[in-house]
This record gives C-alpha cells, structure tokens and sequence, in this order.
C-alpha cells in the first residue's frame, strides 16, 4: 500500500467520523428544535435553526472529504515513465 492510499484512507475514516459526528448532533438539535417549536419558545427556536443548518454543513463537507479520498484512492497512477519525442 503506497503512502498517497494511507493518507486517502485517513481523510476517509475522518471524513466518515465527521459525519457520523454531525449527524448525531443534527438529531439531538432536531428533537430541542421540535421541542422549542411546540412551546412557542421563538430565541430557543433560532438559535436550534442555527445548529441545525450548521450540523447540515458539517455532515456535507465530512461527505465531501470521504468522497474526494475515495475518488483519489481509484484513480490510477501511470506505471510507465513518459516517452520522449525523437525530433
């Protein structure tokens, strides 16, 4: 395994525990949101619809990062060396 697929497989695994991250925070603040919604509480209902489209940006960027690792990880490298032009 060449160093370049180590250090993809990092960037997936933490990409991977950043979502998982995010998403158990986006469930935690929708359940606070709901609850503030049904009380008529509108600061707590703001300040939960923040956190909410924050867990959301967090949750899309670990996505982005374990996707760009995986696409790095398939492409493959040339084997053989670029020939010269004879001219």
């Amino acid at each position: 395994m060449s160093m370049k697929n180590i250090l993809l497989s990092l960037a997936f695994v933490y990409g991977l525990g950043m979502s998982v991250y995010g998403l158990g925070w986006y469930g935690k603040d929708m359940a606070q949101l709901n609850a503030a919604v049904a009380n008529g509480n509108q600061h707590v209902e703001l300040r939960h619809r923040i956190n909410t489209w924050g867990n959301v940006g967090t949750i899309l960027l670990a996505q982005l990062i374990a996707t760009t690792a995986i696409a790095g990880m398939s492409r493959s490298s040339p084997t053989q060396a670029p020939q010269k032009d004879e001219g």
